[in-house]
């Protein structure tokens, strides 16, 4: 076999490789190893930082509470229009996942959440469900029969809450970190100034870490300075 003889004017090593291409031969070994030992690094933060922090943001816009409890009122109310009150079929649907979970204790969590967008909501939610399970004979219309349980039923108000705690993602929990919240309109609003509290804790946790922060840089930075300036004292030894 013939071999290729390499150019004089090309540098090669002891080997009679290219010069060049050891060196990138070295270059990619030492990126390798430094990947190597930040590995571990990496991977210590990724499992105790970074997803615990995804995971706590993935639980902040979640919504699963009505699709569990509640599956057929959320797939009747997606048609709902927010115009007038639910159709029969929507009342249907209301009170049969009720009924159920009120059978199966569950209905708690639907109304705790519901709670979140109006006050009194887990009540109503509650005291509807034992209605509805004590209803031995089919209504002929339970639109009648659930409003007639709680006049509640008839506000549109209770019925919006309803449609935006259906879908499986929220922005109720991030916005309400910030003193706002969605009106009936689905439209994004400041809350009541008797209700704004997060704000006012924001800023006043902001404002003590930056005066800390501030007294550190005071007291540490002349300190800091003054061992930096320190003449280096060699040793005898």
């Amino acid at each position: 076999m013939a071999h290729t003889k390499t150019p004089p004017s090309v540098l090669t090593t002891a080997n009679g490789i290219p010069l060049k291409d050891s060196l990138r031969r070295a270059e990619r070994r030492r990126k390798l190893k430094a990947a190597g030992l930040v590995m571990p690094l990496f991977l210590f933060l990724l499992t105790t930082f970074i997803t615990p922090i995804l995971l706590l943001l993935y639980r902040a816009i979640e919504n699963p509470e009505l699709l569990e409890v509640m599956p057929r009122t959320v797939a009747a109310i997606q048609h709902w229009d927010g115009a007038d009150i639910p159709d029969e079929a929507v009342f249907t649907a209301l009170a049969t996942d009720l009924r159920l979970a009120h059978k199966d204790r569950t209905v708690g969590k639907a109304g705790k959440r519901l709670n979140y967008d109006i006050s009194g909501f887990r009540s109503l939610v509650l005291k509807t469900a034992r209605r509805v399970s004590k209803i031995k004979n089919e209504p002929s219309s339970y639109r009648d029969a659930v409003i007639a349980i709680d006049k509640r039923w008839g506000n549109l108000r209770y019925w919006s809450a309803v449609k935006q705690a259906a879908r499986p993602y929220t922005d109720l929990y991030l916005l309400a970190a910030v003193d706002f919240e969605r009106d009936r309109s689905g439209d994004i609003a400041r809350v009541p100034a008797q209700r704004a509290l997060y704000t006012k804790v924001f800023g006043r946790t902001f404002w003590m870490s930056m005066v800390v922060t501030l007294w550190c840089l005071l007291l540490g930075y002349p300190v800091a300075w003054m061992l930096a300036s320190l003449p280096v004292r060699h040793s005898n030894l």
